[in-house]
């Protein structure tokens, strides 16, 4: 009877399957749970890799980055690969290019290209240099409150070749917006309506109509004052 705890050790591949299974039938904070409770001599790439699945099925994007960063610490993400699917390639990918981590990007996908049993067209065009790549880092920006360099996403999104087929998400420009009305930014505003004007969007209504400085079928009034402004410097207006 006391040789029971030693038959019934569980391996670490045991425990990562284990955990899959907690996060699918109970949600993430179970599987949250099982984790944490887990020995140290079990806490290997398997488990934080099953870990890492569940954040991405769950949409979690930063609870997902939250992971990689304790992983690249830890140097556990180099190797999970084998234990998650392309859609687990494209998150980890695409939450690198968030953080502005070009490099380590470059690497996993490098490391995919090697292990993939299927290609998948997305996660190649994560690292192409085009106007979605840009949002993606301009989204990381927003989230840190970083106005001028999501900006200057925005401009360098617009200078892609193909970008006349690229619309910025509302939400990142709602959010942004937001940053800019907090700060009392009228220049940074006057930058976002310029990004509009290229991309072709100041006239399209149910575009505009999910951001918060359009009513109806117009520009809000201090909106309206900083699109005129646009108009008169492309035009070269002077008073």
């Amino acid at each position: 009877m006391n040789n029971r705890p030693e038959r019934f050790r569980i391996s670490s591949s045991d425990a990562a399957i284990q955990l899959d299974l907690v996060s699918k039938v109970n949600g993430i904070a179970a599987a949250e749970d099982y984790f944490n409770n887990l020995p140290n001599n079990l806490m290997d790439k398997r488990i934080y890799g099953a870990l890492l699945n569940a954040y991405v099925r769950a949409r979690m994007v930063e609870k997902a980055e939250s992971l990689l960063v304790e992983m690249k610490k830890k140097e556990s993400y180099k190797t999970i690969f084998p234990y998650i699917p392309n859609l687990g390639y494209n998150a980890v990918i695409s939450s690198f290019i968030r953080m502005d981590d070009i490099e380590e990007a470059e690497l996993l996908y490098e490391e995919w290209v090697s292990m993939k049993t299927s290609y998948d067209p997305r996660i190649g065009n994560l690292l192409l240099a085009n106007s979605s790549t840009w949002e993606i880092i301009a989204e990381a920006h927003i989230k840190e409150s970083r106005i001028s360099d999501a900006l200057s996403c925005f401009e360098k999104a617009l200078a892609e070749e193909g970008s006349s087929f690229w619309r910025p998400k509302p939400m990142n420009i709602s959010v942004l917006y937001n940053l800019c009305e907090r700060e009392n930014d009228e220049k940074s505003k006057e930058a976002l309506l310029e990004v509009f004007r290229k991309v072709g969007v100041l006239e399209d209504d149910l575009y505009m109509s999910f951001l918060p400085f359009y009513t109806g079928s117009y520009l809000k009034p201090h909106m309206l004052k900083i699109a005129w402004a646009v108009t008169m410097k492309k035009h070269r207006i002077c008073f």
